[in-house]
C-alpha cells in the first residue's frame, strides 16, 4: 500500500512521519504563506488529516510553526480565512484515518452557517467582549458562539427531520464537505434553526484562547 501526501508517495507510514519530521524541523518557528516554499506541502498535508473539514473551516489564510508550550517541540498551527486559529497534529496527518462522515457532516453544518458568522463580524464593533481590547487587527478578531457550538449541534440533531447524509460535495474554494443540492431541506431547517437559537460575541485570538483552552473556535 502506497501512502500520499500531494504527490509525494512513501511506502510505509513510518516513512511519512520520518520525511514529515525532517522539513518541520529544518523549517524551524516561522510563518508559511501561501508564498512560501513549504506552502504546497502543509496544504496536502493537513488534506490527510481525518477531521480536515473542521480543521479547514472557511478555508486556510496561512500556516504557523511553533513550539508547544507544553510538549517544547515544533507543532503546526492553521490560521483560517477569518482570522481564527486551530492546531493540529502533524503526526495524526500521517496516520492516513479515514474521515467518518459525522466530520463531514459538522464540516457542512459549519459552511452553511459561514454567512451569519461573516454578517455579524461585519455588523458589529471590533471590540473584544471580556477584555475590551478594541486596537488589534480585523483577523485577530473572532466570531465566538455564546452557547457552543458543540451544544448546538447535539440540541438541533435531537430536533432535525431529516437523516443525517453520508454522502457530501466538495465546496471549490476550501475543499471542506458541503451539502448537496439533494440535502438542501436539511441545510435549510439547520441555517434556520442556528439563526434562532445562536447567539454571538467577539472575542479577541486571545480571549478566545482562553475560553476554548485550544486553538479552535467555538
Amino acid at each position: 500500500m502506497k501512502y500520499n501526501i500531494g504527490q509525494l508517495g512513501f511506502k510505509t507510514k513510518d516513512a511519512a512521519k520520518k520525511y514529515t519530521r525532517s522539513i518541520i524541523n529544518t523549517l524551524g518557528v516561522c510563518i508559511i504563506d501561501k508564498d512560501h516554499e513549504a506552502f504546497e506541502f502543509m496544504y496536502n498535508l493537513i488534506q490527510n488529516h481525518s477531521e480536515r473539514e473542521i480543521k479547514i473551516g472557511v478555508g486556510i489564510d496561512y500556516f504557523e510553526l511553533y513550539v508547544h508550550p507544553l510538549f517544547k517541540n515544533l507543532s503546526p498551527l492553521l490560521h483560517r480565512i477569518d482570522g481564527s486559529v486551530i492546531d493540529f497534529s502533524w503526526i495524526h496527518c500521517c496516520e492516513f484515518k479515514p474521515r467518518p462522515p459525522i466530520v463531514n457532516f459538522k464540516s457542512a453544518l459549519r459552511m452553511a452557517i459561514y454567512p451569519q458568522t461573516s454578517k455579524f463580524k461585519q455588523n458589529n464593533v471590533l471590540i473584544c467582549n471580556l477584555c475590551k481590547s478594541d486596537s488589534l487587527f480585523s483577523n485577530e478578531y473572532h466570531v465566538d458562539h455564546v452557547k457552543p457550538f458543540s451544544l448546538l449541534l447535539t440540541e438541533f440533531m435531537k430536533v432535525m427531520t431529516y437523516p443525517m447524509p453520508e454522502i457530501f460535495d466538495d465546496d471549490p474554494l476550501t475543499n471542506n464537505a458541503i451539502f448537496r443540492i439533494e440535502d438542501k431541506a436539511l441545510e435549510t431547517q439547520w441555517i434556520n434553526y442556528h439563526f434562532e437559537h445562536a447567539s454571538f460575541q467577539i472575542l479577541c485570538k486571545f480571549c478566545n484562547l482562553k475560553k476554548s483552552n485550544k486553538y479552535e473556535d467555538s
